[in-house]
């Protein structure tokens, strides 16, 4: 079994007037962290799982977002999930800084 783990911060312009993060300032920043779980017998013909610069790639072209935090949390454990289709379990939070973090987990009902 193999784990991956990831983690950075980005930057998103905000709209509208339920979104991530409180107030109205934007951009907001904030703090992401994702991992997935492997079986040993995901590992490509190179000997790699994923290409770990799909994460930060993911957070840092989100330009704009009047998403929730549990939203953009959603959406990005979704896209992982679907860019690793080995992954037993991808789980990716996003943080407001010295405020909450939110967690998704995929597959829904994954342990």
């Amino acid at each position: 079994m193999f784990t991956q783990h990831a983690h950075g911060s980005f930057s998103v312009a905000i709209k509208g007037d339920f979104h991530c993060g409180p107030g109205s300032d934007s951009p907001k920043s904030f703090e992401w962290t994702a991992t997935l779980s492997f079986p040993d017998s995901a590992l490509n013909e190179h000997g790699f799982l994923l290409d770990n610069t799909v994460y930060g790639k993911y957070f840092r072209e989100l330009r704009e977002t009047a998403d929730s935090c549990e939203l953009l949390v959603l959406k990005a454990a979704k896209h992982f999930h679907r860019s690793a289709p080995y992954a037993t379990r991808v789980e990716v939070s996003v943080t407001v800084p010295g405020l909450a973090t939110v967690t998704n987990i995929q597959p829904e009902g994954a342990k």
